[in-house]
């Protein structure tokens, strides 16, 4: 064979290899950004997920505790708090040694450690946050975290979020605030006037809309720009 010619096959080959080349790199810049939405999809409907079964161990504590939900955080004596008490002290999630990684740790979800880099998910304690719904009302119609309110006061239940995602507490420790109780709450106020999701301090959208369980059940994903008619101080203190 001529060497011209072997030098224009050689060519050919080349050309062709940088063809592939380029169709794979367009193929790419499709590709990923597709199997990063279908992920985090996937993390969502399992955070739903998660949600429901909370709200149905929610719902057999009540009815084991003269129908009210349990104490929202964990100040004062005994310091049980919700999460621990649908799930570690009474196991209406399953077996206790699984709560915390499979139950009330939201996939997809990204926590700083103290001393920097992420916290593995297996790692994290909790992702959820209880609100104002969930807190017992005084005689004087203040909130009350230390104990949890009866069903019965909740007259609009489909109208009230109960559980939310939330961020990372400021200690950096792989948890979650246990309960936000009112819309006057710092983080809640710096959150509703931020200007981007990924500015928010309490409100979690690392799964691109944020879970919430309302107290009749159902679970709504709300996007951030939907954040503003989900927190009013009715809704979230279910005081309608």
């Amino acid at each position: 064979m001529h060497p011209s010619s072997r030098r224009n096959l050689a060519g050919v080959t080349l050309v062709e290899l940088l063809a592939v080349v380029a169709i794979l790199a367009l193929l790419g810049l499709f590709l990923i950004p597709l199997g990063s939405r279908m992920i985090r999809s996937g993390h969502a409907a399992k955070s739903v997920g998660q949600l429901k079964q909370i709200s149905i161990a929610l719902n057999l504590f009540a009815q084991d505790h003269n129908n009210a939900y349990p104490r929202p955080d964990g100040q004062g004596p005994g310091g049980i708090f919700w999460a621990l008490a649908i799930a570690q002290v009474n196991p209406y999630l399953g077996p206790s040694t699984q709560w915390i990684h499979q139950d009330m740790v939201a996939p997809g979800v990204r926590y700083e450690k103290p001393g920097g880099g992420l916290y593995k998910s297996k790692d994290i304690r909790l992702t959820y946050v209880a609100t104002g719904a969930m807190c017992n009302v005084d005689m004087w119609g203040l909130m009350d975290t230390s104990q949890g309110r009866s069903l019965a006061m909740i007259n609009q239940p489909a109208r009230a979020p109960l559980v939310f995602l939330g961020r990372q507490r400021p200690q950096k420790d792989g948890y979650s605030r246990t309960v936000v109780n009112s819309v006057i709450h710092p983080e809640v106020v710096a959150d509703l006037a931020a200007s981007r999701a990924e500015d928010t301090q309490l409100f979690n959208f690392d799964l691109g809309t944020m879970p919430v369980l309302m107290a009749d059940g159902h679970v709504k994903t709300v996007g951030f720009q939907q954040l503003r008619e989900l927190v009013t101080q009715e809704a979230w203190e279910a005081k309608y």
